[in-house]
């Protein structure tokens, strides 16, 4: 019984992780995309990258708050 609670458990977290793998790349492919190769981008994939950064750590900061909730 407390074996298939462990599992359970440990299912409820691995679903943020995931999704933060999925949100992370393509982010990081845009801004990293953006700092290497300025003169392919114009002004509209500065704003995109812009808003990338801005939403990473909002993102982050819920992901945080869903991990510690599944703990307890």
């Amino acid at each position: 019984m407390f074996f298939k609670s462990r599992i359970r458990k440990s299912k409820s977290w691995s679903a943020p992780i995931r999704q933060t793998v999925r949100y992370l790349f393509p982010c990081l492919f845009v801004s990293f995309s953006f700092l290497f190769y300025p003169r392919i981008f114009n002004s509209s994939y500065l704003v995109i990258s812009l808003s990338l950064f801005i939403s990473v750590p909002l993102y982050f900061t819920s992901f945080h708050l869903s991990y510690f909730s599944c703990l307890f």
